[in-house]
Protein backbone atom coordinates (compact mmCIF):
# COMPACT_ATOMS: atom_id res chain seq x y z
CA UNK A 1 0.00 0.00 0.00
CA UNK A 2 1.08 3.58 -1.09
CA UNK A 3 -0.39 6.36 1.30
CA UNK A 4 0.54 10.05 0.36
CA UNK A 5 0.42 13.17 2.68
CA UNK A 6 0.53 16.48 1.59
CA UNK A 7 2.82 18.88 2.98
CA UNK A 8 1.66 22.19 4.86
CA UNK A 9 2.05 25.71 5.59
CA UNK A 10 0.75 27.74 8.07
CA UNK A 11 -0.60 31.15 6.42
CA UNK A 12 -1.57 32.51 10.29
CA UNK A 13 -2.22 30.92 13.72
CA UNK A 14 1.29 30.52 15.05
CA UNK A 15 1.39 30.38 18.49
CA UNK A 16 -1.98 31.81 19.04
CA UNK A 17 -3.27 28.34 18.07
CA UNK A 18 -1.60 27.00 21.69
CA UNK A 19 -4.25 29.40 23.23
CA UNK A 20 -7.63 28.26 21.91
CA UNK A 21 -7.30 31.09 18.96
CA UNK A 22 -7.66 29.69 14.93
CA UNK A 23 -5.22 28.64 12.87
CA UNK A 24 -5.46 29.07 9.18
CA UNK A 25 -3.51 26.08 7.53
CA UNK A 26 -2.67 25.11 3.52
CA UNK A 27 -2.27 21.57 2.81
CA UNK A 28 0.36 22.15 -0.40
CA UNK A 29 2.81 20.26 -2.38
CA UNK A 30 4.93 18.38 -3.32
CA UNK A 31 3.69 15.21 -1.02
CA UNK A 32 5.18 12.92 1.45
CA UNK A 33 5.12 9.23 0.43
CA UNK A 34 5.16 5.95 2.44
CA UNK A 35 5.22 2.78 1.93
CA UNK A 36 3.81 -0.59 3.53
CA UNK A 37 5.69 -3.73 3.04
CA UNK A 38 8.42 -2.54 0.62
CA UNK A 39 12.00 -2.96 1.22
CA UNK A 40 12.93 -0.29 3.54
CA UNK A 41 15.37 2.51 2.50
CA UNK A 42 14.36 5.60 5.11
CA UNK A 43 12.50 4.08 8.24
CA UNK A 44 10.97 6.98 10.72
CA UNK A 45 13.25 7.76 13.46
CA UNK A 46 12.21 5.62 16.53
CA UNK A 47 12.02 8.42 18.64
CA UNK A 48 10.02 10.61 16.30
CA UNK A 49 5.99 10.60 16.63
CA UNK A 50 5.94 8.31 14.17
CA UNK A 51 8.47 6.12 15.20
CA UNK A 52 7.15 5.73 18.40
CA UNK A 53 3.98 4.94 16.92
CA UNK A 54 5.18 2.27 14.79
CA UNK A 55 7.55 0.35 17.31
CA UNK A 56 8.64 -2.59 15.72
CA UNK A 57 6.08 -1.83 12.36
CA UNK A 58 7.53 -1.11 9.21
CA UNK A 59 7.02 1.85 7.21
CA UNK A 60 8.76 2.98 4.15
CA UNK A 61 9.30 7.14 3.86
CA UNK A 62 10.34 9.18 1.09
CA UNK A 63 10.38 13.45 1.91
CA UNK A 64 10.05 15.32 -1.53
CA UNK A 65 12.09 18.09 0.65
CA UNK A 66 14.84 16.25 1.69
CA UNK A 67 14.98 17.05 5.55
CA UNK A 68 13.80 20.64 4.79
CA UNK A 69 11.96 21.93 8.01
CA UNK A 70 8.72 23.49 7.90
CA UNK A 71 6.33 21.69 5.58
CA UNK A 72 4.94 19.13 7.65
CA UNK A 73 7.38 16.20 7.47
CA UNK A 74 7.23 15.14 11.05
CA UNK A 75 3.20 14.94 10.77
CA UNK A 76 3.06 13.86 7.77
CA UNK A 77 5.18 10.45 9.11
CA UNK A 78 2.84 9.99 11.99
CA UNK A 79 -0.21 10.55 9.32
CA UNK A 80 1.05 8.07 7.34
CA UNK A 81 1.69 5.51 10.02
CA UNK A 82 -1.06 5.86 11.92
CA UNK A 83 -3.24 5.61 8.62
CA UNK A 84 -1.18 2.04 8.19
CA UNK A 85 -1.80 1.09 11.62
CA UNK A 86 -4.82 2.86 13.12
CA UNK A 87 -6.30 1.85 16.80
CA UNK A 88 -9.88 1.96 15.27
CA UNK A 89 -11.66 0.56 12.20
CA UNK A 90 -11.82 3.54 10.30
CA UNK A 91 -9.07 5.98 10.40
CA UNK A 92 -10.00 9.95 10.88
CA UNK A 93 -8.09 13.41 11.35
CA UNK A 94 -9.99 13.15 15.10
CA UNK A 95 -8.21 9.82 15.98
CA UNK A 96 -4.82 10.60 14.57
CA UNK A 97 -5.06 13.85 16.24
CA UNK A 98 -5.87 12.42 19.93
CA UNK A 99 -3.44 9.91 19.67
CA UNK A 100 -0.60 12.72 18.02
CA UNK A 101 -0.96 14.63 21.23
CA UNK A 102 -0.65 11.69 23.33
CA UNK A 103 2.45 11.27 22.47
CA UNK A 104 3.10 14.85 24.15
CA UNK A 105 1.35 14.17 26.69
CA UNK A 106 4.89 14.72 28.95
CA UNK A 107 5.51 18.45 27.52
CA UNK A 108 4.29 21.61 29.29
CA UNK A 109 3.30 22.88 26.36
CA UNK A 110 1.25 20.45 23.83
CA UNK A 111 1.90 20.94 19.70
CA UNK A 112 -1.57 21.91 18.36
CA UNK A 113 -1.55 19.44 16.05
CA UNK A 114 -3.13 21.45 13.37
CA UNK A 115 -0.13 20.80 10.33
CA UNK A 116 -1.35 16.78 11.15
CA UNK A 117 -5.15 17.87 11.29
CA UNK A 118 -4.96 19.94 7.62
CA UNK A 119 -2.48 17.10 6.00
CA UNK A 120 -5.34 14.82 6.73
CA UNK A 121 -7.93 16.84 5.90
CA UNK A 122 -6.44 18.85 2.68
CA UNK A 123 -7.00 22.51 1.13
CA UNK A 124 -7.20 25.07 3.86
CA UNK A 125 -8.24 24.84 7.09
CA UNK A 126 -9.08 26.70 9.97
CA UNK A 127 -8.35 24.48 13.17
CA UNK A 128 -8.76 25.74 16.43
CA UNK A 129 -8.60 23.67 20.03
CA UNK A 130 -11.61 23.98 22.27
CA UNK A 131 -11.64 24.61 26.20
CA UNK A 132 -12.89 20.99 26.65
CA UNK A 133 -9.80 19.48 25.37
CA UNK A 134 -10.79 18.64 21.77
CA UNK A 135 -9.88 20.57 18.49
CA UNK A 136 -12.51 21.99 15.64
CA UNK A 137 -11.41 21.77 11.96
CA UNK A 138 -13.62 23.76 9.60
CA UNK A 139 -12.56 23.52 5.86
CA UNK A 140 -12.07 27.00 4.12
CA UNK A 141 -11.97 25.11 0.60
CA UNK A 142 -9.62 23.20 -1.47
CA UNK A 143 -10.80 25.60 -4.67
CA UNK A 144 -9.02 29.24 -3.30
CA UNK A 145 -6.91 30.93 -5.22
CA UNK A 146 -3.92 31.46 -3.37
CA UNK A 147 -1.51 31.63 -6.87
CA UNK A 148 -0.29 35.01 -5.69
CA UNK A 149 1.54 33.19 -3.02
CA UNK A 150 5.03 31.82 -3.08
CA UNK A 151 6.71 29.67 -0.52
CA UNK A 152 10.26 29.50 -0.29
CA UNK A 153 12.43 27.45 2.42
CA UNK A 154 15.91 28.69 4.50
CA UNK A 155 16.06 25.60 6.44
CA UNK A 156 19.30 24.93 4.97
CA UNK A 157 20.68 28.03 6.23
CA UNK A 158 22.08 27.72 9.97
CA UNK A 159 20.30 28.54 12.39
CA UNK A 160 17.34 28.55 10.32
CA UNK A 161 15.93 25.17 11.10
CA UNK A 162 13.73 25.27 14.14
CA UNK A 163 11.85 21.95 15.98
CA UNK A 164 8.86 23.35 17.00
CA UNK A 165 8.53 20.32 20.02
CA UNK A 166 11.92 21.39 20.91
CA UNK A 167 11.07 25.34 21.04
CA UNK A 168 7.74 25.45 22.37
CA UNK A 169 9.00 22.79 25.54
CA UNK A 170 12.02 25.18 26.03
CA UNK A 171 9.94 28.37 26.25
CA UNK A 172 10.43 29.75 30.31
CA UNK A 173 7.78 32.52 29.67
CA UNK A 174 4.08 32.53 27.00
CA UNK A 175 3.71 35.83 25.29
CA UNK A 176 0.60 34.39 23.45
CA UNK A 177 -1.12 33.38 26.44
CA UNK A 178 -4.51 34.01 26.53
CA UNK A 179 -5.15 37.39 27.97
CA UNK A 180 -2.13 38.92 26.96
CA UNK A 181 -2.29 41.90 25.24
CA UNK A 182 -0.29 40.21 22.26
CA UNK A 183 -3.24 36.86 22.15
CA UNK A 184 -5.81 39.86 21.85
CA UNK A 185 -4.05 41.24 18.94
CA UNK A 186 -3.15 38.17 17.15
CA UNK A 187 -7.00 37.03 17.31
CA UNK A 188 -8.26 40.38 16.22
CA UNK A 189 -5.70 39.93 13.08
CA UNK A 190 -6.86 36.26 12.93
CA UNK A 191 -10.87 37.18 12.71
CA UNK A 192 -9.77 39.82 9.52
CA UNK A 193 -7.49 36.98 7.67
CA UNK A 194 -10.34 34.40 8.15
CA UNK A 195 -13.50 37.30 6.74
CA UNK A 196 -10.90 37.76 3.86
CA UNK A 197 -10.66 34.49 2.58
CA UNK A 198 -14.17 33.82 2.77
CA UNK A 199 -15.04 36.53 0.69
CA UNK A 200 -11.97 35.21 -1.71
CA UNK A 201 -10.71 38.58 -1.29
CA UNK A 202 -6.89 37.64 -1.86
CA UNK A 203 -5.73 41.74 -2.24
CA UNK A 204 -7.05 41.89 1.60
CA UNK A 205 -5.36 38.61 2.92
CA UNK A 206 -2.20 39.48 1.77
CA UNK A 207 -1.59 42.23 3.50
CA UNK A 208 -2.91 40.79 6.72
CA UNK A 209 0.24 38.00 6.66
CA UNK A 210 2.79 40.83 7.47
CA UNK A 211 0.67 41.94 10.06
CA UNK A 212 0.29 38.56 12.10
CA UNK A 213 4.24 38.81 11.45
CA UNK A 214 4.95 41.91 12.87
CA UNK A 215 2.95 41.31 16.01
CA UNK A 216 4.78 38.34 16.78
CA UNK A 217 8.02 39.89 15.91
CA UNK A 218 7.42 42.80 18.37
CA UNK A 219 7.56 40.00 21.22
CA UNK A 220 10.65 38.55 20.66
CA UNK A 221 8.47 35.32 18.17
CA UNK A 222 10.43 36.15 14.68
CA UNK A 223 13.94 35.11 14.05
CA UNK A 224 16.05 38.05 12.86
CA UNK A 225 16.70 36.36 9.96
CA UNK A 226 13.20 35.79 8.90
CA UNK A 227 12.15 39.56 9.98
CA UNK A 228 15.07 40.75 7.35
CA UNK A 229 14.08 38.63 4.56
CA UNK A 230 10.39 39.98 5.51
CA UNK A 231 11.45 43.70 4.90
CA UNK A 232 13.88 42.95 1.96
CA UNK A 233 10.40 41.24 0.38
CA UNK A 234 8.29 44.34 1.57
CA UNK A 235 10.84 47.22 -0.55
CA UNK A 236 9.39 45.13 -4.09
CA UNK A 237 7.01 47.23 -5.76
CA UNK A 238 4.37 44.85 -6.15
CA UNK A 239 4.46 42.48 -3.39
CA UNK A 240 1.36 42.78 -1.30
CA UNK A 241 2.47 40.36 2.32
CA UNK A 242 5.36 38.46 3.60
CA UNK A 243 6.02 36.51 6.66
CA UNK A 244 7.89 33.14 7.80
CA UNK A 245 5.81 30.26 9.10
CA UNK A 246 6.26 28.48 11.78
CA UNK A 247 8.00 28.67 15.05
CA UNK A 248 9.82 31.91 14.85
CA UNK A 249 8.87 32.49 11.49
CA UNK A 250 11.93 30.63 10.86
CA UNK A 251 12.37 27.96 8.50
CA UNK A 252 9.30 28.54 5.27
CA UNK A 253 8.55 31.98 3.88
CA UNK A 254 5.60 32.81 2.36
CA UNK A 255 5.66 36.18 -0.52
CA UNK A 256 2.17 37.19 -1.49
CA UNK A 257 2.65 39.13 -4.53
CA UNK A 258 -0.10 41.22 -6.89
CA UNK A 259 -0.63 38.75 -10.09
CA UNK A 260 -1.29 41.33 -12.72
CA UNK A 261 2.75 42.83 -11.73
CA UNK A 262 4.92 40.58 -13.69
CA UNK A 263 8.25 42.30 -12.61
CA UNK A 264 7.67 41.85 -8.59
CA UNK A 265 7.83 38.28 -9.28
CA UNK A 266 10.85 38.75 -11.42
CA UNK A 267 12.29 40.85 -8.25
CA UNK A 268 10.71 38.26 -5.51
CA UNK A 269 13.09 35.54 -7.28
CA UNK A 270 16.09 37.94 -7.40
CA UNK A 271 15.51 38.87 -3.62
CA UNK A 272 15.41 35.09 -2.73
CA UNK A 273 18.70 34.26 -4.50
CA UNK A 274 20.61 36.89 -2.49
CA UNK A 275 18.90 36.04 0.40
CA UNK A 276 20.01 32.33 -0.19
CA UNK A 277 16.08 31.20 -0.15
CA UNK A 278 15.05 28.12 -1.84
CA UNK A 279 12.05 28.10 -4.05
CA UNK A 280 9.34 25.59 -3.47
CA UNK A 281 6.83 26.27 -5.10
CA UNK A 282 6.24 29.83 -7.35
CA UNK A 283 2.48 29.56 -7.09
CA UNK A 284 0.77 27.99 -3.74
CA UNK A 285 -1.92 25.53 -4.81
CA UNK A 286 -3.63 24.17 -2.51
CA UNK A 287 -3.93 19.65 -2.34
CA UNK A 288 -6.35 17.37 -1.55
CA UNK A 289 -5.43 15.22 2.04
CA UNK A 290 -4.05 11.90 2.63
CA UNK A 291 -5.09 9.36 0.03
CA UNK A 292 -4.03 5.70 -0.46
CA UNK A 293 -3.60 2.85 -3.23
CA UNK A 294 -3.12 -0.54 -3.34
CA UNK A 295 0.01 -1.90 -4.87
CA UNK A 296 -0.77 -4.26 -7.93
Amino acid sequence: MRIEVPAKIFLAGEYAVLEGAPALVAAVGPRFEARVGHQLSLQPHRDSPAGRWLGARALEFQDPFEGRGGFGASSAQFAAAFFAYPDVSVPSWQSAWLNYRALFKDQSVLPSGADLATQWAGGVQRFSLTSDGRAELLSLGHHLDLSGISVFSAAHQSGRKVKTHEHLAQADQRPWAKGTSLFDELKEILARSIAALEKEDFKTFAPILTEYAQALSAHGLELEAARSDREAFLKIPGVLGAKGSGALLADAFLVARDVENPQAWEQIQTVARERDLKLVCPALVLERGITWILDA
